[in-house]
């Protein structure tokens, strides 16, 4: 186990830094494509479209194994409560608003 080669591939395939950072990327992204920053879904508005791309980024980055203390602090949100009112209103709001599905298909896929 000495190779240095199964060192490097043992490094760059635990980068939990780059893969976090990456999701960051996909939330900023698909928020845009809904017509926000990445500024006004770390602040503290409740316009309803704003709300909504914030609810898609706890909701995808909860999804992809955040713990809800972490999404809270990466979204801006005051604690982890939020996030988990925003992820199980969105599972909801999935189900019952077909709005809320397409925002969820360009959030995701543009």
């Amino acid at each position: 186990m000495d190779s240095i080669w199964l060192k490097v591939g043992s490094l760059s395939c635990d980068n939990s830094e780059y893969d976090n950072a990456r999701l960051v990327v996909h939330c900023m992204r698909g928020a845009e494509r809904l017509g926000v920053s990445w500024e006004e879904i770390t602040s503290a508005s409740r316009k309803r479209k704003i709300v909504e791309a914030r609810r898609l980024c706890c909701m995808f980055l909860y999804e992809k194994g955040w713990t809800l203390k972490e999404v809270a602090k990466s979204v801006g949100c005051r604690n982890h409560t939020s996030v988990l009112h925003h992820k199980n209103l969105g599972l909801v709001f999935l189900e019952l608003e077909s709005t809320f599905r397409d925002k969820h298909l360009i959030f995701h896929n543009g």
